[in-house]
């Protein structure tokens, strides 16, 4: 019948390792491990109908996902002090990413959401990892992959960076005295919101805030300008102002430069 090959597509549109994460997901949304109650109400797919079908009773779908002991108040584990002290590449690379395709998610007098969304999923399996996280990946149907942590340490650590919930129309920059950990931020950045362009050799990092972009020239081996066009502003490095002074200050290993995006490393100016 209708309704049985319905059921069928169902059962069979999920991977296990999908219903693994879809509780691990909502565990991290809530904050704690959910009951069987608190799963089902909760608006999202797979069905409790689903999990159960396929990977046994509620009790063990949860200690297959990892969630059944996973420390106080159900909280997946992570490195709460990743970003409490920016000493190393890696650490600034995600510092500028966040500040450009990140969000600290203000809940109130519930723990704050630290956000990464990207149409790059591998990319944000690398934070995920970076972060030593446990939580899912959730792969929404625009193409974008998000990985959120409620952890108020971890947001904290970022508010105090100038990566708070606005960001996008502040002029804040971290704090980062080494050059070579400015220029992983600044990697990270173009990474999320940037783009090059080869005709006319032309680097561009879009934003809200002019200020931030002022403030961010300093930091740069090449001159550059700061455009405000259609309420955009934006961050232009041009071939007479440096563009391969500046690729190479970004880029210091080449393609073999880490982190990087690997669809915008490959486009490296020779």
């Amino acid at each position: 019948s209708e309704d049985a090959v319905r059921k069928l597509t169902q059962m069979t549109k999920y991977s296990d390792e999908d219903l693994l994460n879809a509780i691990r997901d909502v565990t991290s949304e809530l904050g704690q491990v959910p009951t069987y109650t608190e799963y089902r109400s909760v608006d999202r797919g797979p069905s409790m109908s689903i999990i159960e079908k396929r990977l046994g009773c509620w009790t063990a779908a949860k200690k297959q996902a990892g969630v059944d002991s996973v420390g106080k108040y159900g909280k997946l584990p992570v490195n709460s002090g990743f970003f409490e002290s920016i000493d190393t590449i890696e650490k600034a690379y995600w510092l500028g990413m966040l500040y450009g395709d990140g969000s600290i998610i203000d809940r109130g007098e519930k723990t704050d959401r630290v956000y990464l969304g990207l149409q790059d999923k591998e990319h944000v399996v690398a934070f995920k990892e970076a972060l030593g996280g446990e939580q899912g990946i959730n792969d929404k149907s625009d193409g974008i992959s998000a990985f959120t942590v409620c952890d108020q340490r971890l947001a904290n650590s970022l508010i105090e960076l100038g990566c708070d919930s606005d960001k996008t129309f502040s002029d804040s920059l971290p704090n980062l005295e080494r050059d070579d950990l400015r220029a992983a931020f600044v990697r990270g950045l173009f990474d999320a919101d940037g783009y090059y362009r080869k005709r006319g050799k032309q680097f561009c990092i879009t934003g809200a805030e002019p200020g931030r972009f002022t403030r961010l020239i300093e930091w740069l081996p090449s001159d550059g300008v700061v455009k405000e066009e259609s309420g955009v502003s934006r961050l232009y490095v041009f071939q007479h102002h440096g563009v391969f002074d500046l690729w190479n200050w970004l880029y210091p290993d080449g393609e073999q430069t880490e982190p990087a995006l690997e669809r915008k490393k490959t486009q490296i100016p020779l």
